[in-house]
């Protein structure tokens, strides 16, 4: 048996970490509307790392080397200068399918990198996109 086991995976096409332990970030609501799979399941990219490691995105052995969990977001604070603080989550800042910023950040996320989280007024107003005013109706 273990030789036959051996012989099949030598015959086996060799896939790179990355792209094999690549997360699939499928939304509960995806399975009962298949058409708006597209816009619900946000994109990912290939990852390294593993439960041991830093990047520490871990798998189930029964079902694959496909990443199943890992860091929803990633923080460095600095407290003596808020606003060199930074931040990555694994798909966007927006909850909101239809926003540009619902899967922005999985390419940063995937390189272990982060982007700037804003605390100053003065900091928030310059990066600013869009604003809201919510008025009392």
């Amino acid at each position: 048996m273990v030789v036959a086991a051996l012989a099949a995976v030598a015959e086996e096409r060799a896939v790179p970490w990355g792209q094999a332990h690549q997360p699939r970030f499928e939304l509960r609501l995806s399975a009962s509307m298949p058409a708006d799979c597209a816009l619900l399941d946000a994109p990912s990219r290939p990852v390294g790392g593993d439960g041991d490691t830093v990047m520490a995105i871990g798998l189930l052995p029964g079902a694959g080397p496909q990443a199943t969990y890992g860091a929803l977001c990633r923080y460095v604070f600095d407290v003596g200068a808020w606003e060199n603080s930074r931040w990555a989550v694994f798909a966007g800042a927006s909850a909101h399918p239809g926003s540009p910023h619902y899967a922005d950040q999985n390419a940063v996320w995937s390189r272990c990198e982060m982007v700037p989280m804003r605390y100053d007024w003065a900091g928030i107003e310059r990066a600013a996109e869009t604003t809201q005013r919510l008025m009392p109706g």
